[in-house]
């Protein structure tokens, strides 16, 4: 067996140990026995601190590893989180893009071998969108409802980390038509106590638990998503092109027609929304087709006038040649 192999052996036979040790608290054992199982534990974790240096893994790299196979943070009481590597995110892992988002969310492509090194560090996601219809650069996201709130936790847990988290943003695309971006936030695997730590001393600021979110702010954040959406279908697509009415229909059915109470509670809502938004692209439309006749006109004007000095040169010229 290969040191590889062996490695991860390790990690499976103490991510075991440790939910036998639980158990065996659980039900209240007797000391001894606790004591032996987290002896046995303790002799896994030993093994692992001595196998990691010879594979180029640090310690915070054997905790990652046990946390990404337990595959959430229930130890921490946070099970709404789950734990990985950026690399791990998506199978395809060559194909996938890196983005890092600063305080406004602006992005920047991450490329070569900085991206191979962000890619090595702990992730935690914080949310997960669908792309749809994309074609070229255009693309738009079927969002979760809690996106806005949701970025603003992650955002909350970045400024609280001095500096040791970054927030980032990684898209796959599956096929020519389709996408998924995971957006979380990026650290040392060093630095993985420290980040739950404040994740779990800040909770009803940073979880993703819907529980802690206030509905009438989600609310709002749908209506602003809704807009900004509908915003980026009537400018992205030209008047005359077939596809927009499509995609406003399907904007509104796809995405924000959801059995999710909060939705339902602001059904009419939406409904007059993209209703308006139906009539604001035709009206769009009928614009346009204004703009060009004016456009028409003015360079007319413009050729006229042109056309006027011209000849007032051209006379005051034969007029100064007979003097």
């Amino acid at each position: 067996m290969d040191l590889n192999e062996q490695y991860k052996q390790l990690v499976r036979q103490y991510v075991e140990k440790m939910k036998e040790l639980r158990k065996a608290e659980r039900k209240r054992e007797d000391d001894s026995i606790v004591l032996f199982i987290d002896r046995e534990r303790n002799e896994i974790h030993n093994q692992l601190r001595k196998l990691a240096p010879s594979i180029g893994k640090s310690a915070g790299d054997i905790y990652l590893d046990i946390l990404f196979h337990e595959k959430s943070l229930q130890e921490y009481q946070l099970p709404e989180f789950s734990i990985t590597r950026a690399g791990d995110v998506f199978i395809d892992v060559g194909d996938h893009n890196l983005f890092l988002l600063d305080g406004d969310n602006k992005e920047e492509l991450i490329k070569g071998r900085r991206k191979k090194e962000l890619l090595s560090k702990a992730f935690i996601p914080f949310g997960s969108y669908e792309w749809w219809h994309l074609s070229e650069e255009y693309g738009f996201p079927k969002r979760e409802i809690w996106e806005l709130e949701n970025r603003r936790r992650l955002k909350k847990l970045v400024e609280l980390s001095d500096g040791h988290v970054q927030n980032v943003e990684l898209f796959s695309g599956r096929s020519f038509h389709t996408g998924t971006s995971i957006y979380g936030a990026l650290f040392d695997s060093e630095d993985i106590h420290k980040i739950l730590a404040i994740i779990s001393e800040y909770k009803q600021e940073i979880s993703i638990d819907h529980h802690f979110y206030n509905k009438e702010v989600v609310q709002k954040d749908v209506l602003e998503l809704a807009k900004k959406d509908i915003e980026d279908v009537l400018s992205k697509y030209p008047a005359d092109d077939e596809d927009r009415p499509m995609l406003i229909e399907r904007l509104w059915k796809d995405v924000y027609q959801t059995d999710h109470l909060f939705m339902k509670e602001m059904e009419e809502q939406i409904r007059t929304l993209f209703e308006k938004a139906k009539e604001k692209g035709a009206y769009l439309d009928h614009l346009d087709e204004v703009n060009a006749e004016v456009q028409k006109v003015q360079d007319f004007e413009v050729s006229i006038e042109d056309r006027y000095s011209k000849d007032i040169d051209r006379i005051q010229g034969v007029g100064r040649g007979r003097k």
